[in-house]
């Protein structure tokens, strides 16, 4: 049986709902370009200040026990957040850039605290990176001392230019 298109009848009322629609539809196309903006604008600050990959997992509940982390790295030879996002029980990982993800993931990742709390503990990574230098350097002056030590062709060949 089809609605009654009488006056005060269930179709009259869909006119203002699709207006309401349209207007709700328009402000979230709004919020999701200015977010875009936002997420570009802190990716270009970043660029010039980061040149190592630095993470901060950002799993819930939704994810359904993946783990699903934020990264600012290069993808495609250019600086750009990237969701990672386990796939399944093989430890396949999906790596897309956040400005190609879904809206609400984008959302979702400032909604949150993402970009903050990954700008927070870039510092800490860094840390744990130059540590980490600190030891190679030492490593790598004692070997090069040492190899400096060893007297001329020391175990080496032959000093005849004729090894062959």
């Amino acid at each position: 049986m089809a609605a009654s298109s009488k006056k005060g009848g269930a179709l009259s009322a869909l006119p203002e709902v699709f207006d309401a629609l349209s207007d709700r539809q328009a402000k979230l196309n709004a919020a999701d370009t200015r977010l875009s903006e936002f997420i570009k604008e802190t990716e270009a600050g970043l660029t010039g200040r980061l040149s190592v990959r630095v993470s901060v997992d950002i799993s819930n509940e939704s994810d359904r026990g993946y783990k699903t982390v934020l990264t600012f790295g290069k993808h495609d030879g250019h600086w750009h957040f990237l969701v990672e996002t386990e796939t399944d029980s093989q430890y396949r990982t999906d790596v897309k850039p956040l400005l190609s993800s879904s809206r609400e993931m984008r959302a979702r990742v400032v909604a949150e605290g993402g970009i903050e709390k990954l700008i927070r503990g870039a510092c800490e990574q860094l840390d744990k990176l130059l540590a980490v230098r600190e030891v190679a350097l030492q490593k790598a002056s004692a070997l090069v001392t040492e190899l400096n030590d060893l007297p001329p062709n020391f175990g080496g060949l032959p000093e005849s230019e004729d090894v062959f």
